[in-house]
């Protein structure tokens, strides 16, 4: 089987969206697992997208032992093997880092795309061409990580920006670009310059050879990089025994993918501008009333509602205006 591998990253705890995933009997469920308004959940929608990139097959997701309630339904039609089991979360490094291991023993001259689960996109075409440019990019340079950098639309203060360097000549505008500049969750003001001068949201989606992916972790995490390969071995051969994996993930220190590994391989990056799509990571409850079509400027705390659909889901959306906390 060829193509690329498609990395879908759901072992996170949506901390930030608490006020909204948080039921009335007091269960807080991570955003990646609910919907916008009562329909498919978030993970469920990156799974189609996946599908896009990826046949099932060379579909892998992370995810976090505490929340098996909520994916065991949801990954039931994937293989097995495909679903990587975390026992707990230690950041986003170690969560991309073990399914990497596991598509370099199947793959290793494959081509990896790392897919977040809890983002919305109103445009799936954009995205999707705005993938395969990135996936053309890394094959030209199998070192490169091309990020997906996202049209801004407002000088927002949580986003990452990347400033991309000049295009070269004869380049196209939606041609991959090398980066001049990160600028992490900056100040108003500075926001507003950024936006101004053209910078682009950091999505934390990416796309990578999966060796030069590895090479970028070895570089920027050797000791993590260690841990991994000493203890990866007997997880792959004993992959029902969780005690292995859990004495490597104890011994952990969590580290952040974009603090501890990318901001150290700047000179592997470029990212690819992605024209307006309707994209947001769901991250504040105003993204979530501004991607419902609420507006930015209802500031009051939004409610979450527990739906049926299929089965049980948290929507994070109400299901009318009328329920909103006004």
């Amino acid at each position: 089987m060829r193509g690329p591998w498609t990395i879908v990253l759901a072992g996170g705890e949506g901390r930030r969206l608490r006020e909204l995933t948080t039921t009335r009997s007091g269960v807080t469920v991570p955003k990646q697992f609910c919907s916008l308004a009562g329909g498919p959940s978030l993970l469920a929608e990156t799974l189609r997208r996946a599908r896009d990139i990826s046949e099932p097959a060379r579909i892998l997701v992370i995810v976090t032992e505490a929340h098996r309630d909520f994916w065991g339904d949801e990954l039931r039609e994937l293989p097995g093997e495909n679903v990587i089991v975390q026992p707990e979360s230690r950041g986003t490094a170690a969560g991309i880092l073990l399914p990497l291991m596991h598509v370099l023993e199947r793959d290793p001259l494959g081509e990896v795309v790392i897919m977040p689960s809890d983002h919305h996109v109103a445009d799936e075409a954009v995205l999707q061409r705005a993938f395969l440019a990135a996936l053309e990019a890394v094959r030209r340079q199998p070192r490169d990580i091309a990020l997906l950098g996202m049209t801004a639309e407002h000088p927002d203060t949580q986003y990452g920006w990347i400033v991309p360097a000049g295009r070269e000549r004869g380049a196209l505008p939606g041609d991959p670009r090398r980066i001049a500049l990160f600028v992490e969750k900056p100040p108003l003001e500075t926001a507003e310059r950024l936006l101004a001068r053209g910078a682009l949201w950091s999505s934390f989606v990416f796309a990578a050879r999966a060796l030069g992916l590895f090479s970028a972790f070895s570089d920027a995490q050797p000791q993590l990089v260690g841990d991994f390969c000493r203890a990866l071995p007997e997880i792959v051969q004993s992959p029902g025994d969780g005690a292995k994996l859990l004495s490597l993930y104890r011994e952990l220190s969590p580290r952040d993918f974009s603090r501890d590994v990318m901001e150290r391989a700047t000179q592997r990056l470029c990212v690819v501008p992605v024209p307006p799509c309707g994209w947001s990571d769901l991250g504040t409850p105003d993204r979530v009333a501004t991607v419902l079509g609420f507006g930015r400027e209802r500031r009051r705390p939004l409610r979450a509602t527990a739906v049926r659909s299929r089965r049980p889901v948290l929507a994070l959306a109400l299901e009318s205006l009328a329920q909103l906390q006004l």
